[in-house]
């Protein structure tokens, strides 16, 4: 039995990889890391750099970015690990985040702008847990309750608003939307 409080295999495996990749790239001085291993759409369709698609996943450049999507994982993981299992837990979070990195490419397969942070395959674990246990209630910005279920699509439709209204924001719309 689950117990809400436990910290599953994958899911610290994913947060010690990204708060340390984090952690490099700011001790290290090493920025420009971010072309290599972020999702550099023009790169990876030009140049084959196909890692970029698994990688982009692990880099985060703002701490609150960071903070955010480990507090995702650390909230919502957990449970659909220990429902799954490690092994199709771990496939489902490369997968949409993979789908995520796709649909950024898709959009922008001429751009030089990184694509990085792990909220594609987050929003794929908040869908997930959204079906797996609809009437869970989150706060939505901290102030709403609200059944998950309407949660995500909250959150989807601001995405997509987002997208279509802001281009070129800085911020990956279409991989949230990917990832979901």
């Amino acid at each position: 039995m689950y117990r809400g409080y436990e910290l599953t295999r994958g899911v610290k495996v994913f947060l010690i990889i990204n708060i340390g990749v984090f952690i490099l790239i700011h001790l290290l001085g090493a920025f420009e890391l971010v072309f290599v291993l972020g999702l550099v759409p023009k790169l990876t369709v030009f140049k084959f750099m196909f890692w970029q698609m698994f990688t982009y996943m692990f880099v985060h450049l703002q701490f609150w970015h960071l903070l955010v999507n480990m507090l995702m994982l650390f909230f919502f993981g957990p449970q659909i690990e220990y429902f799954w299992g490690t092994k199709r837990f771990v496939f489902f979070y490369f997968f949409t985040g993979i789908g995520a990195g796709l649909c950024s490419l898709l959009t922008s397969w001429g751009s030089m702008s990184p694509v990085i942070g792990a909220s594609g395959a987050i929003f794929g674990l908040l869908v997930a847990y959204a079906v797996m246990f609809p009437d869970t209630i989150i706060f939505l910005f901290m102030f709403f309750p609200v059944p998950i279920r309407i949660g995500v699509w909250v959150l989807m439709g601001i995405n997509l608003l987002g997208a279509l209204s802001v281009p070129g924001a800085g911020i990956a719309y279409f991989a949230h939307i990917g990832g979901a």
